[in-house]
């Protein structure tokens, strides 16, 4: 992930971005397929959606090679990037679950842990578009990041509360901030 949140460590382990390519991810996907029946699979990447044209390409090799339709995924994406195109290719390429790490439900501390480039707004649209497109939604959130008041963390319940009522949130959980060095 290019992105350096306040609370993750992925910033001081790695300095680039690097993803395989489409022809490898699907040819791992085919076998594991093919010889496992396995057909739900969790992508791992930081942030799935920070390559649209990535996306379309592995949803272009699993229907050349018969896979599409046959098998799912749940990937991760950030709340700023989703628009129309990238539903789009979530769906075509077959993704039923995108998580977030959303983090809170006030402005104030997503400025703290995001560097106030995502909104509690972003993360409200990007949860009632991919509805729209009938896919589901997840994500996560952290109580008591540094400099939290009770007033921030109950805004984060609030949103946690609206989430409960869309259809398309299969689910979210939260974790107890615990800073660690170079996090």
């Amino acid at each position: 992930c290019p992105y350096a949140c306040a609370f993750c460590s992925t910033k001081v382990f790695w300095n680039t971005v690097r993803a395989h390519s489409p022809k490898r991810v699907v040819d791992e996907i085919e076998r594991l397929f093919n010889d496992y029946a396995i057909n739900v699979f969790s992508i791992c990447d930081d942030l799935f959606s920070l390559n649209k044209k990535r996306i379309w390409e592995i949803a272009a090799e699993l229907e050349e090679r018969g896979l599409l339709g046959k098998v799912s995924f749940i990937a991760q994406a950030r709340a700023n990037q989703i628009d129309d195109e990238l539903c789009a290719a979530f769906k075509r390429m077959g993704i039923v679950n995108v998580t977030f790490g959303l983090e809170s439900g006030s402005n104030t501390s997503l400025v703290t842990l995001k560097e106030g480039k995502v909104t509690v707004a972003d993360n409200k649209n990007a949860i009632e578009r991919l509805g729209k497109y009938g896919l589901g939604a997840s994500g996560s959130f952290i109580i008591g990041a540094p400099g939290e008041t009770i007033e921030e963390m109950r805004k984060t319940v609030d949103f946690m509360r609206w989430m409960s009522e869309q259809p398309n949130v299969l689910r979210f959980w939260y974790g107890v901030a615990i800073p660690l060095p170079n996090t």
